[in-house]
Parts: C-alpha cells; sequence; structure tokens
C-alpha cells in the first residue's frame, strides 16, 4: 500500500486507515483477526473515538503489542476543557497506552462550535496541555463543513483535518477546492471520511480511485467491514485518475445527473437568486444531519430566497447540465423552510 506523508507531522501513513467503528461491537478475535489483515496490507493509521462503541477497548487488546508500528488517533466531542482532560485520559486507558499519536475535536461543524472549542476554557486548550505533558503528539479536527475546518486551519493550532471528499459533495460542500488548497498551503495533514458519499455512489472502486487520486493522505472507509476489506483491494490496485478521466467522470457520473455542478453558468438571474449558492443550501440539508441545522439557519438570513423565482426559465436556458433548476428552487424553498428545529 502506498504511504504517504501526513504534513508537518511527519509521520507516514497508508492511504487507507482502520475506523474504529468497524471494531465497534464485534468478537474480539474477529477484530485482532481484521487488525492483523490490516496491518498486512499496510495500513498504519487506526482511527478511534470513545463514541465508537467499544472500539477503543478492542483496538486497545488488538494493538497492545503493535504500538511501535502503527500511528493512533482518537477523537473527543466534548466542547469543554474539563471534560476534554477527562476524556484524553480515559482513552489512553481504554487503548492501553501511554501516547496517542493524533487526538482529535472531533465533528465541528458550526463557527460557534468552533469558537467555543478553542476558547481559554475550551476543548482544545485541555488537548495542547495533554501535549505538553507528552500524552498527545499532534492535534486535529473532523467535521463535515469545510468552511468551518478553514477557520480551524487558519488558526495555526491544527496539524490535521478530517473532511468529507467524494465526487458528489464536491459539489455540495466543495472541499476539494476550498480546504484541501490550504490545507497544503499550512502543511497539515489530510484524513478523508465518507469516499462513497454514504453509499450513494455505486461503482464502488471507482469512487476510492477518485479519493485516492486527490491530495490528501489517508482515507478511512466506513464502518462495515466489507467495505473496508474493498478499499485494501482498491488501494493496492489504485491507478491515478489523470485529468482527462477526472474531467469524464465529473462530466459523465451517474450519480451526478441532473446535480447543481456550481459551475455558475446559469447566472446572472433577473430576480437576483444566487441560483448555485440556494442549490447547494438544499444539498448542505439533504446530505448530513450535522449541517441540517446550518443550511436552514443560512437559509432563513438569506435577503433572496429561492422563492422569488418567477420561472422564466432563463438559467435553464443556460444550464450545460440540463439540470431542472426551477423545480429544484421550488423544493429548496419547502425543504429549507419546513425543516424542523
Amino acid at each position: 500500500m502506498e504511504q504517504r506523508r501526513l504534513g508537518r507531522t511527519g509521520l507516514s501513513v497508508g492511504v487507507v486507515g482502520f475506523g474504529g467503528l468497524v471494531a465497534a461491537d464485534r468478537p474480539q478475535r474477529e477484530v485482532d483477526d481484521l487488525v492483523g489483515r490490516a496491518l498486512d496490507a499496510g495500513v498504519t493509521y487506526f482511527d478511534t473515538a470513545h463514541s465508537y462503541g467499544d472500539s477503543q477497548e478492542k483496538l486497545g487488546m488488538a494493538l497492545q503489542a503493535k504500538h511501535g508500528q502503527v500511528t493512533l488517533g482518537a477523537k473527543l466531542i466534548y466542547r469543554g476543557a474539563e471534560e476534554a482532560a477527562k476524556e484524553v485520559d480515559a482513552s489512553l486507558r481504554r487503548l492501553r497506552t501511554d501516547y496517542i499519536d493524533i487526538y482529535h475535536l472531533h465533528a465541528v461543524d458550526a463557527p460557534e462550535e468552533w469558537r467555543q472549542v478553542s476558547a481559554d476554557t475550551g476543548a482544545l486548550t485541555a488537548l495542547e496541555k495533554a501535549r505538553q505533558a507528552g500524552k498527545v503528539g499532534f492535534l486535529g479536527i473532523t467535521g463535515h463543513m469545510p468552511t468551518v475546518q478553514v477557520l480551524a486551519l487558519k488558526s495555526g493550532r491544527l496539524d490535521t483535518v478530517m473532511t468529507m471528499t467524494n465526487y458528489i459533495d464536491r459539489f455540495v460542500y466543495g472541499t476539494e477546492v476550498a480546504l484541501h488548497p490550504l490545507a497544503r498551503e499550512r502543511d497539515a495533514g489530510v484524513f478523508v471520511l465518507k469516499p462513497t458519499a454514504h453509499n450513494t455512489i455505486a461503482d464502488r472502486e471507482l469512487s476510492y480511485r477518485y479519493v485516492l487520486s486527490q491530495d490528501m493522505d489517508c482515507v478511512i472507509p466506513p464502518r462495515q467491514k466489507e467495505e473496508f476489506l474493498l478499499a485494501l483491494q482498491a488501494a493496492e490496485r489504485f491507478r491515478p485518475l489523470s485529468a482527462e478521466e477526472e474531467r469524464d467522470l465529473l462530466l459523465r457520473a451517474p450519480e451526478l445527473q441532473g446535480r447543481c455542478r456550481q459551475c455558475g453558468f446559469c447566472l446572472p438571474c433577473p430576480e437576483g437568486l444566487d441560483v448555485p449558492f440556494l442549490l447547494r443550501l438544499a444539498g448542505w440539508f439533504a446530505r448530513f444531519g450535522q449541517t441540517r441545522e446550518i443550511a436552514r439557519r443560512t437559509y432563513q438570513g438569506l435577503q433572496v430566497q429561492a422563492e422569488r423565482c418567477d420561472g422564466c426559465g432563463v438559467c435553464e436556458d443556460r444550464c450545460p447540465f440540463s439540470v431542472h433548476i426551477i423545480e429544484d428552487l421550488k423544493q429548496a424553498h419547502l425543504t429549507l423552510t419546513s425543516a424542523k428545529r
């Protein structure tokens, strides 16, 4: 398996990592077998969280004789410093180690959450103290909103970022355009989540080929054992997409047909609608629960909402991808104004 440099951490990681959810609630013998297969395939990064069932305990058992061979990552959902400090110590106990290579702030998806965790009384302060105490090596952040992760990386306090990357969400969240280049500019390591867009992409191996061709370091497959084994297979057979192959994929992939590609050719709208942004908000709402409230609040604050569309059809005449923009705008307004608080 190809090994890549994880940004300024200087760590070398296999392009496929082991997600803790794969180990959750499985018999220890099965987890031991999966870990062995992972190591044999060249996996070096193992990702855990206390919120992933009993994954930390199971991986603690499976990896207790392998700490010098692997990079161990953990995540915490707590936002305050006191709870975060306790969780670091608890993770060390569960993982049967005195050192965790990377500790991530987990699922930070709103600007106010970033302000909370990065405050003097926030979880990031506790992680920085744990690093000073020699319990933690590097610090990272995970989430589904690249705009928030951009804020976090610009703080200069983080070494890695874990974010969604796949060729559907490229046009919903714009991670490859908005976040990956900044991560490289800051020399931050890049982990990838949701490589198959929650199993929305039919050709799984192609989805991994796309992800592994991006400017990233390590992809964490979903929780299914079969998906993890498929990822190992895809990494073994990996050939980078050429620029021509990627253009063709983004043009012709069946999952993208009828979807807004955020190209902006539909603009300007005679009624002043920012059509790509409105359809992106609808995508935020549809894709993941963590971003639904963000999409609703953002839409609520817009001066020009989708209901202003008068159906003139100018945008559809301009769209090179035959998106049914008028109907999609109507649906976006209904969705974003009926969202439950």
